[in-house]
């Protein structure tokens, strides 16, 4: 009987102990399992997330290689890239305009080609010219500025060190058996206890058998015990894991989330747009090709000018040798006139000193009627200035650079 108590007694004290170890055991699970239900529930919005900015910076590539296009079409487009060239030959032939002197002989109250030259209309068109430039530029170099491949190699570089490559633990099995063996304590708590009510009213070959089956039983509650104190330092093993994974969630959730906000609050391919969009307005307008247009025929204008101006030079001395001739031919046409004229007075007066006497003046009375007379009158409209030759000029400059050479 001592016996039995003993066994009630110790199978009590075994069963305070497995259900404090049971219960330990079963809020470490529970805490793990509902930790374990959030972190997984997270590590889905971050995979989500990832892919979100991972979209993020594939725009943002996407975005260098056309501010790239951008940038090579700015430069290298046909029109635009005249401009600078148009002027610079507008700019040259101005500069023959101004050095291009006017021959005082002309009498004109310019002193060169230049003064002939619309200031207004031309200080127009470069000031058109500068603000279709300006505004180019301006907005290549605010895109060329916003390129920042640094910075988008960074966003990957960033990006790619974020791993959610980790798996979440697979879900703790131990407390069913751990429920199984907290039964069994518990049983044989029932029977130590059942056995102290009823050892009396049986035989002795029952008592024995009794005895054997509560000795056993005991024996075997330290086994127990023991598979439930494993069992529970199992289910704090399995909460470390939890916790751990639920670290390594929220470490790539910051870091993540700290990349995904850089990217939004830097509104970088938004400004790529934009600026974009604005290049893109100034390049491609229409006044562009207008001016590129006015710029040929400006240029065209004032190089034809100069020629002319030398041209006319030339027409002028061209007019002087054709008066020269034709007043060399009046000339020897007037001699020759004379002499015939002379030659004929004579003879009308050799005939009418020989038969005049003879004949009445009623027969013809223009006998006495002096030679076929010609009078040649010169028309001269405008007197032809007397400038300077082509070859006069040359060797004035040729003469005055030679000078300038050898004061050097």
């Amino acid at each position: 009987m001592d016996l039995l108590k003993q066994w009630t007694e110790q199978a009590k004290v075994a069963l305070t102990e497995a259900r404090q170890l049971c219960g330990d055991a079963h809020e470490y699970n529970e805490d793990a399992k509902n930790c374990l239900k959030n972190s997984v529930k997270q590590h889905q919005q971050l995979s989500e997330l990832a892919k979100l900015t991972a979209s993020q910076c594939a725009r943002l590539d996407s975005s260098t290689s056309l501010i790239k296009q951008l940038l090579n079409l700015v430069q290298n487009h046909p029109t635009f890239g005249q401009l600078n060239d148009l002027h610079d030959r507008l700019e040259l032939s101005l500069k023959r305009l101004r050095e291009c002197v006017l021959d005082p002989a002309l009498g004109s109250e310019y002193p060169n080609l230049y003064s002939f030259v619309d200031d207004a209309s031309l200080e127009d068109l470069k000031t058109r010219l500068r603000r279709v430039t300006d505004g180019v530029w301006n907005a290549y170099e605010k895109l060329s500025g916003l390129l920042e491949e640094d910075i988008c190699e960074q966003y990957h570089i960033r990006l790619g060190a974020i791993s959610l490559d980790f798996l979440p633990p697979v879900n703790n099995d131990i407390a069913e058996t751990l429920a199984e063996l907290l039964l069994q304590v518990a049983q044989h708590y029932d029977q130590c206890s059942e056995a102290l009510t009823i050892y009396s009213g049986l035989s002795d070959v029952e008592k024995k058998e009794l005895i054997e089956i509560l000795r056993y039983d005991s024996n075997h509650v330290p086994s127990v015990l023991r598979d439930l104190r494993t069992g529970l330092e199992e289910t704090k093993t399995y909460h470390s894991t939890v916790l751990r994974y639920k670290q390594n969630v929220d470490a790539s959730t910051k870091k993540l989330e700290q990349l995904a906000e850089e990217l939004n609050k830097n509104q970088l391919t938004n400004r790529r747009h934009e600026a974009a969009h604005e290049l893109m307005s100034a390049h491609t307008g229409l006044e562009i090709p207008q001016l590129a247009q006015e710029l040929i025929q400006l240029e065209r204008h004032y190089t034809q000018f100069a020629k002319s101006y030398y041209a006319l030079l030339q027409e002028i001395h061209r007019r002087q040798a054709y008066e020269k001739r034709v007043r060399s031919v009046v000339d020897s046409l007037v001699y020759k006139l004379e002499q015939e004229q002379q030659t004929e007075t004579k003879a009308r007066i050799d005939f009418c000193t020989q038969y005049g006497d003879y004949l009445p003046q009623t027969l013809w009375n223009a006998v006495t009627d002096p030679p076929l007379h010609f009078e040649i009158i010169e028309h001269q409209y405008t007197e032809l200035p007397n400038v300077k030759s082509l070859v006069d000029r040359k060797a004035k400059r040729d003469k005055g650079q030679q000078q300038n050479s050898t004061k050097r």
